[in-house]
Order: structure tokens, then sequence, then C-alpha cells
């Protein structure tokens, strides 16, 4: 049961890191000013309903697969999923945070440097997503 749930979160994750990597940041660029403060909220708000629970999911099935067999594998992989978790609340929540009470041209330079550096999360959780189907269906 743990390897099945393991990929359904791991795939889920994966797909929404590339969605967002490839149009959800890239796609915050085209905005103006005003438009980009009004939809960043709202976005926001929405996108931590489908993240959050597909983020504590992955963690704690990872979590439960260390438990259950203590491979190198597992806990390998549950050592990317930390480092996500790292990034994520102490560069991206922060530049999501900065948008809200920037100027314009810093508003610019935030969502450049969303797009730059989600790069390591898109290769991280591409790992944990690859680890994962290896362990289903290889191993």
């Amino acid at each position: 049961m743990i390897p099945t749930a393991n990929l359904i979160f791991d795939s889920a994750t994966f797909v929404l890191i590339w969605a967002v990597q490839l149009a959800i940041y890239p796609g915050l660029t085209y905005y103006g000013y005003t438009e980009l403060k009004v939809w960043h909220r709202s976005y926001t708000k929405r996108i931590t309903l489908v993240v959050l629970p597909l983020m504590i999911g992955q963690l704690g099935f990872s979590i439960g697969s260390v438990i259950s067999e203590n491979s190198f594998l597992s806990i390998s992989k549950l050592g990317l999923i930390v480092i996500i978790w790292i990034m994520t609340f102490s560069i991206f929540v922060p530049l999501h945070h900065r948008i809200d009470d920037a100027d314009e041209a810093e508003n610019r330079s935030i969502t450049s440097k969303l797009v730059k550096k989600n790069w390591w999360r898109t290769l991280l959780w591409s790992l944990v997503f690859i680890l994962s189907a290896y362990k289903t269906f290889i191993l």
C-alpha cells in the first residue's frame, strides 16, 4: 500500500511542479503591476489548497516508508522531500509574500526569481518521482 500511495503523491507533485515551472510562474511575468497584485492574492490562496495537502501526504507516506523499510532509497527520497520543504518555506513562501508589498520594479525581479529558483525544486521533485517510480515498478 505504501509504495502505491507514495507513487500517487509523488506523481501529483511531479505534474504540479512542472505546471508551475512551465506555465504558472512564467505567466506571472506577463501581468501588469496592479493585475499581478490582484491575481497573486487569489492564486496563492487557491494553489495552497492543492499544494499543501499533496506536500503533507507526500511527506507522511515517505516517513511511513522509512519506518516500515528503512532502505537507502526511502531515506534518500525523504531527504529530498525535506530539502524541498526547507526550500519552499525559506525561499518561495517569502518571495510570494514580498509580491504583495513590492513596488513594480521589485515585482518584476521577484517573478523572475521565482522562475529561476524554482528549477531546483522542479529537479528535486522530478528525482523524488523517479525514485518512487523505480521503487514501485523496478524493485
